[in-house]
């Protein structure tokens, strides 16, 4: 496993609503979770917590010297010199036995033309340290005539090194602007940690990462009690129709107060369903069994965290008042399928739902084809969820911004390319 730095040019305490903390908090949040032991370079770091303060997080700490952020001005009485020499003597000091180093805005930034050439000189030292330098401004167009040292450092290739940008757009600018290769400047997308961001639950965040919820191209829960009348079983066929089309499923049944009598045998029915029909246990899963905490409960927060990451929620219960649940899922953007048979839905809602006919109380239907008119449902439902825009959007962002794939997928590859 690669030793891996990442030199910053923080000073005091984290500020949050800094993004560039946001980034480096969530780069040693993926590097810890894989298992990496990374060493945080900063010039001062006061009363770290969370994820700065974890034990895995070796914090190392180099001169502070600030250059004028704006002007980059440096003066002529050698002292520059004497700066640069200080910092690449603590910087060796820590990066010689480190294989990666990352650095954010080091090459880039007017007022870090001290760190820009500290780093430098110890890249020359340590031909076999890879260094990985993200950038988070746009790109100047490149001088034909270089300005003199120092300022020329922010335009001069750095040895063994790759450039990290957030777009893909502007890599050919970068490239442009240090007078290297497009390839020699990656892309890498900025993650969210999403269940922090949104504030869930630690029963959430372990629900979401124990079932892979956020890499679901569908996601839903549906919270009852396991009476026969709410008919989960039928959200069940359209889920696995859903996943023979090829979509990524999951589905969350949050079944409360169902631990005896008819309850316990439609929930065991259910199972052997799921098997039948190829669903897996990540794939549905019953928070009864998950976590014994929600055997007679459903904590309304827990519901309102999964809808907020969710893109589909089907209500296809045979009588209802109101449903309050399909209220909530319409707030959090879900994708709201109702049951047509039952007509007081649709004066609830309007017309802005899905409505298929899954019988009720009041009209019975019943298909010759049931295969078929579920399948049906299943293709209108992925339809839906592919050309709503801001469906579409979230579930994008879900999949393909979270931590653990922005890490294995973008982040983690750069770190052994070329190894």
């Amino acid at each position: 496993m690669k030793r891996v730095a990442i030199l910053t040019t923080f000073v005091g305490r984290i500020d949050s609503a800094y993004s560039l903390c946001g980034v480096v908090a969530n780069q040693l949040k993926m590097l810890v979770k894989y298992g990496y032991r990374p060493t945080l370079i900063v010039r001062t770091l006061e009363q770290p917590e969370g994820i700065w303060a974890n034990q895995m997080v070796y914090v190392k700490q180099i001169p502070n010297y600030i250059l004028d952020t704006v002007t980059g001005i440096v003066d002529d009485t050698g002292d520059f010199d004497k700066k640069v020499h200080e910092t690449h003597k603590s910087l060796y000091d820590i990066l010689k036995n480190i294989d990666v180093c990352i650095t954010h805005d080091t090459i880039f930034q007017k007022g870090e033309l001290i760190q820009n050439q500290a780093a430098r000189l110890v890249a020359e030292q340590l031909p076999n340290l890879r260094w990985l330098h993200w950038i988070h401004s746009g790109p100047e167009l490149r001088r034909k005539e270089l300005p003199a040292y120092p300022y020329d450092l922010r335009y001069k290739r750095f040895p063994n090194s790759f450039i990290i940008y957030p777009n893909d757009y502007d890599r050919g600018r970068v490239a442009q602007m240090y007078d290297i290769e497009e390839d020699e400047v990656k892309r890498v997308h900025h993650p969210i940690d999403v269940c922090e961001y949104l504030g869930f639950l630690d029963l959430t965040t372990d629900l979401v990462y124990k079932k892979k919820l956020l890499s679901a191209d569908i996601l839903g829960i549906y919270p009852i009690r396991l009476d026969r009348g709410k008919q989960p079983h039928k959200i069940i066929q359209i889920y696995s129709h859903l996943k023979k089309m090829g979509r990524e499923v999951r589905l969350v049944i949050a079944d409360f107060h169902s631990t005896g009598g008819d309850k316990l045998a439609y929930r065991l029915e259910m199972q052997k369903q799921c098997t039948d029909l190829g669903l897996t246990k990540n794939e549905v899963t019953w928070m009864s069994e998950f976590s014994k905490a929600t055997e007679y409960t459903s904590p309304q927060q827990l519901i309102r965290d999964i809808m907020l990451i969710a893109n589909l929620y089907i209500h296809p219960s045979t009588t209802e008042t109101y449903s309050l649940v399909s209220q909530e899922a319409a707030l959090c953007k879900n994708l709201v399928v109702l049951n047509e048979d039952f007509p007081a839905m649709r004066t609830v809602y309007g017309d802005d739902a899905l409505y298929k006919k899954f019988s009720s109380v009041l009209i019975n239907t019943r298909y010759d084809n049931e295969y078929m008119a579920y399948y049906d449902m299943a293709r209108a439902i992925d339809y839906y969820i592919k050309n709503d825009k801001a469906v579409a959007l979230q579930t994008k962002i879900r999949k393909e911004r979270n931590l653990d794939y922005i890490f294995l997928h973008e982040m983690e590859p750069l770190l052994y390319y070329g190894s």
